[in-house]
């Protein structure tokens, strides 16, 4: 009995011996993850994204009806930076073949056909801008005749020879694909002045099933599937690209793969102070910029689609990207490659569209206005589709903007959040973070719906403070746009009834029968 008693309780002495190893090394492991994703710890979730508004890469249908007022009117800006649109399709013949075979090289080893799609990718887009501005049918059935041509005629990339990278076919697609999928958007769904190109249905689906073939046999291997991953300018590139792909072919789970990608990538790509890396590691200007315009790109097609979650990601860390950028151009830096007579890319005037620091500013302001990247990696002519827009400087239209994303300022001066959801909205935020977003939406019949975090905003028909908690869109979701002779806009309920900021004193209504000071809202400021 005292054998049994001794054996007993020295198994339990073992039991909690174990016990106390296994939790130490626990606490452990829990210690070494928190120090490993230190990088990571600030990271903004994104939303998953499950409807898409169209056009839907890099250009809305209000930005495209913007744009081209202006430059049809002689805006001075817009008139110079679309003579770049015009300057590049003079410069490049419309093609007399297409490519079932493209090869490709790596360091600068090209082919016929791997320049021939480069250069095609970006003059299908620049006919699609043509197109936009002017009305014109001659432009859109070029931009047609070349999408429909690589979509019918490609088969497969390869390398050229042995020489080079076996995965190079991977990059190509990720470059040359959302350029394609750029002037395919506007093709397929945007009309300037009621003009519709007429892209049959029959082009539309061979098109899909191109953007299938490339993405699935190529661009889905670059984020590590066959054993590589790179961890810089490839990575970001497949990310962007698949995010263009999910938009064109609605597809939630192409588009959220793709920023998921691009959220992993992120940190190891540009440090917590901006830091990038791959210029050192590259030797040149330009790797690193086509990462900074990847990840731009990207996040600006999130953003139009009601997802800011990329621009805020890591603290802003695409906007700590471009101040290291800055110092490289103009500061130097200890493996400085850059000049201020260096390449800029057309990343640089989306990200200062949305961030509008002063050094982005000063780089934009290098080179302006931009045409396509010399290497014609990255659709360009950003200067034309994104010269002050948003951000204020902008005066609201009395058409509502229709697929941007947008914040609105109170007669207090704080911002109207939609609260996550969880409460009732209120217009007291001092700074406009993600749940101070909103995605405008058509209702039709010249009313919108306001989405912000997946979630639609309702009226509450007035009989309760205005929430941000639909799921899906009815009558108490939609309202009329309106415009005051200051440049406020107003924002009337299904009820006929106008929202109030409540000047942030309490929850906001759809209450007020008159608009005035706490019924009237800055846009983008």
């Amino acid at each position: 009995m005292k054998k049994t008693n001794l054996s007993y309780w020295v198994g339990c002495i073992l039991l909690l011996t174990a016990a106390l190893f296994f939790t130490q090394c626990k606490k452990s492991l829990v210690t070494n993850d928190a120090s490993t994703n230190a990088e990571t710890a600030t990271s903004t979730v994104p939303r998953s994204v499950t409807s898409f508004v169209h056009p839907g890469v890099l250009n809305t249908a209000a930005n495209l009806d913007l744009i081209r007022s202006q430059a049809n009117s002689g805006d001075p800006v817009r008139s110079a930076a679309y003579q770049k649109v015009i300057d590049f399709i003079d410069n490049n013949p419309m093609p007399t073949q297409f490519y079932s075979t493209v090869y490709v090289g790596s360091n600068g080893h090209t082919s016929p056909s791997k320049s021939q799609i480069r250069k095609d990718a970006v003059l299908a887009y620049a006919l699609a801008l043509r197109f936009a501005k002017t009305g014109d049918t001659q432009w859109s059935d070029k931009c047609k005749f070349i999408l429909n041509g690589w979509a019918s005629t490609f088969q497969n990339y390869a390398p050229i020879d042995a020489s080079d990278n076996p995965h190079q076919p991977d990059l190509e697609a990720s470059w040359t694909t959302p350029s394609f999928v750029a002037a395919a958007e506007i093709i397929r769904y945007y009309q300037p002045n009621g003009v519709s190109a007429n892209w049959s249905q029959a082009d539309i689906n061979t098109f899909s099933n191109y953007l299938n073939n490339v993405k699935n046999n190529y661009i889905n291997h670059t984020f590590g599937s066959d054993g590589y991953n790179y961890n810089n300018n490839w990575n970001v590139s497949a990310g962007y690209a698949k995010m263009a792909i999910g938009v064109f072919l609605n597809s939630a789970n192409v588009f959220n793969d793709g920023e998921n990608e691009l959220n992993i990538t992120m940190p190891n790509m540009i440090h917590s102070d901006g830091t990038m890396p791959e210029e050192c590691d590259r030797t040149d200007c330009v790797h690193y910029q086509y990462s900074l315009t990847g990840f731009t790109y990207a996040a600006e097609i999130a953003a139009m689609q009601g997802d800011n979650s990329l621009y805020t990601a890591l603290s802003n860390r695409i906007s700590a990207g471009y101040d290291f950028m800055y110092r490289s151009f103009f500061q130097n830096i200890s493996c400085d490659y850059c000049t201020t007579n260096s390449a800029v890319y057309g990343g640089i005037e989306v990200a200062y569209h949305h961030y509008g620091t002063s050094n982005m500013g000063a780089l934009r302001d290098l080179h302006d206005p931009l045409g396509a990247p010399a290497d014609n990696t990255f659709l360009g002519f950003t200067t034309y589709t994104h010269y002050n827009l948003g951000g204020g400087t902008t005066p609201p239209s009395n058409n509502p903007p229709i697929g941007t994303v947008i914040s609105l300022k109170g007669f207090n001066g704080k911002y109207v959040s939609g609260e996550n959801g969880t409460q009732a909205m209120t217009c007291t935020r001092s700074t406009d973070g993600d749940w101070e977003h909103f995605t405008v939406l058509d209702a039709g019949n010249g009313k919108i719906y306001l989405r912000s975090m997946g979630k639609y905003v309702s009226s509450e028909n007035g009989t309760q403070p205005i929430t941000c908690n639909r799921t899906s869109p009815g009558d108490w979701e939609k309202f009329t746009w309106g415009v005051t002779s200051d440049g406020k806009i107003t924002l009337q309920g299904n009820n006929g009834k106008y929202v109030s900021s409540e000047n942030g004193t309490q929850a906001m209504t759809c209450t007020r029968t008159t608009p005035q000071g706490w019924e009237s809202f800055g846009l983008n400021q």
